[in-house]
């Protein structure tokens, strides 16, 4: 059950301030800060351009080092309560119908075209079977692990960078805490488990051993996060600084693996394989610096749902496509295109936009209308042909 919102206390003397220190201190620590909703504005401290592939807005909702008085605290603690609130009640509000109900675009029939076009540019992209599902061994990737807290650690290194600053994150982890050895050998076996269970990705097709094993504490597993929790922020901070924003990330990575623990006793989110989306999505945007696409990722690859991940590619390259109204935002584009998308296009579709979104010199940022991207002349032709149709006169 998520945390309930609380509000910020009245004002204090500085003798009250003093005297009760101590115990505030103890209720404001690691353990207690609620989830907060991403902010809009852009990072105070900007990454290159070239380097920012995946700038998406999760990791900004993480503040930095929190004040040292206790009355900054408490009014923090207020402020996010009130932010997460906002956050799942936007996800409620739009979890199964788009926040544009006029706007048409895309249609099925579009969708499967851009699909079409994409897979014979970049080649088709399938998603892999459920025991076939393997972490990157050198990058950090984007959700694609069998753990879900993994899954979900990978997905904030990848935040606001580039895939080559993220694989730096991820090897200094390996460094610090010789975190892939032990990952891996604490998902070996609860994935071996369901190697034989139905792709469908829904609750009802995970088998009950790996409900099971999802449940169970790993040794191995409980040991790398306990180990990164007890090496503390500075630490933590230090070992993934070559990805950039390396104290945001950090707090929000030790934010979420006491919160984890806190509410399940155990290192682990494996419980979400028996989880309904609904359900998935709602635990993961609970967490600080957990934004739309990041949890949205973790559905994806990890949960095997069908669920529109937005990233900055996805987010330019629809809009390039008349795909969403020009000022949606990032989190409005994910619902819109969530509820538009058909779910068996969602996965191939968005791995080959991010690809396309990278690569192609007309659809990448900064990119120049050249008239040569065979995606982008397709859509061009189709609004032609509507443009044509329209102006035919009536029937009648």
């Amino acid at each position: 059950m998520l945390a309930s919102s609380s509000t910020a206390p009245t004002a204090i003397t500085k003798q009250e301030l003093t005297s009760d220190c101590s115990d505030k201190r103890k209720r404001t620590s690691l353990s207690s800060p609620s989830p907060s909703f991403p902010s809009p504005a852009k990072p105070s401290k900007r990454i290159k351009k070239e380097e920012a592939e995946d700038d998406d807005d999760d990791s900004k909702s993480v503040p930095r080092s929190p004040p040292s008085t206790e009355i900054a605290q408490a009014t923090k603690s207020a402020s996010t309560n009130v932010l997460e609130t906002k956050k799942l009640k936007e996800y409620a509000q739009y979890a199964s119908r788009s926040p544009f109900p006029e706007f048409l675009h895309p249609s099925p029939a579009e969708t499967r075209l851009a699909h079409r076009i994409l897979s014979e540019l970049h080649g088709e992209r399938a998603r892999p079977e459920l025991g076939d599902i393997k972490a990157p061994t050198t990058g950090a990737g984007c959700g694609e692990s069998p753990s879900v807290l993994d899954a979900l650690v990978r997905t904030i290194l990848s935040q606001n960078t580039s895939d080559t600053n993220s694989a730096l994150a991820k090897q200094g982890l390996d460094a610090a805490y010789g975190y892939s050895s032990a990952i891996s050998t604490a998902v070996t076996t609860s994935s071996s488990s369901s190697s034989s269970s139905s792709s469908s990705g829904s609750s009802s097709s995970v088998s009950r051993s790996r409900i099971k094993a999802c449940k169970e504490e790993d040794p191995a597993d409980e040991t790398v996060w306990h180990r990164i929790v007890q090496g503390g922020p500075a630490k933590l901070e230090s070992a993934i600084r070559r990805g950039g924003l390396a104290g945001v990330k950090s707090r929000a990575i030790l934010q979420i693996l006491d919160q984890v623990r806190q509410r399940h006793g155990v290192y682990s989110l494996d419980h979400l394989f028996g989880a309904t989306d609904e359900e998935a999505m709602r635990e993961l945007l609970s967490f600080r610096g957990v934004g739309h696409k990041t949890a949205s990722c973790v559905l994806l690859f990890c949960l095997r749902r069908e669920s529109f991940a937005v990233d900055t590619h996805v987010w330019r390259i629809s809009g390039l496509l008349g795909w969403r109204p020009a000022r949606a935002t990032r989190d409005e584009t994910y619902a819109h295109l969530n509820a538009k998308i058909p779910d068996g296009e969602k996965y191939g579709l968005h791995v080959l936009m991010v690809r396309h979104g990278k690569i192609c010199e007309e659809c990448k940022a900064g990119g120049k209308t050249l008239g040569k991207c065979e995606l982008r002349k397709a859509f061009r032709a189709r609004a032609k042909e509507e443009d044509v149709v329209s102006d035919l006169p009536g029937d009648g």
